[in-house]
């Protein structure tokens, strides 16, 4: 079956239990912070993935990746996605859950990258140039520092993306300079 159809069905449920429990925003919260540590962590990947760990052990893990305070709702969706042998698509289905959340609650989810740290005047500044454009009523803004851009920034909202580094417009001239382009 199609990963992205499978992983999109478990998230619109876990929604919708979520929501019926009244705990959408804190499975909101704990599926970020899972998500995120199951991106960087070698270790969880292994365990999820490892045929001879148990159901329990798998759990365990997961939870534990969620931290203090994990509500009934993800606990049950968590135990459900393991005992029917899907934790191949965990990854996939918590972000879709969280892509399902902040599209029905209206968040839109920034990535700024800049060669140096920016004040809360900027991050201000773009909040309210994305809400102004997307009719989101919160800007999630997720700040990243990259000293390879030289200068500038990138922008992304949603599926667009706006490169105004100053080592995108270096590689542009390179690329005219040197007849590629």
């Amino acid at each position: 079956m199609y990963t992205g159809l499978i992983a999109k069905r478990y998230a619109e449920a876990l929604f919708r239990f979520a929501v019926s429990n009244g705990e959408a925003e804190v499975v909101y919260t704990k599926v970020n912070g899972i998500a995120g540590r199951l991106m960087k962590s070698r270790q969880l990947k292994a365990a999820l993935a490892s045929p001879v760990l148990s159901v329990e052990a798998k759990r365990s893990a997961v939870l534990g990746a969620a931290g203090d305070g994990v509500c009934r709702s993800l606990e049950d969706f968590i135990s459900l996605v393991l005992r029917h042998g899907r934790e191949h698509y965990l990854i996939y289905m918590l972000h879709s859950f969280l892509g399902i959340y902040e599209e029905r609650n209206g968040i839109a989810r920034v990535s700024l990258v800049t060669a140096a740290p920016v004040g809360k005047e900027i991050e201000e500044g773009i909040r309210e140039m994305v809400m102004k454009r997307t009719a989101c009523s919160s800007v999630r803004l997720e700040k990243e520092v990259d000293e390879r851009l030289i200068g500038g920034f990138v922008l992304r909202v949603a599926d667009k993306q706006m490169d105004a580094s100053v080592a995108a417009r270096l590689e542009k001239l390179r690329g005219i300079l040197s007849g590629k382009l």
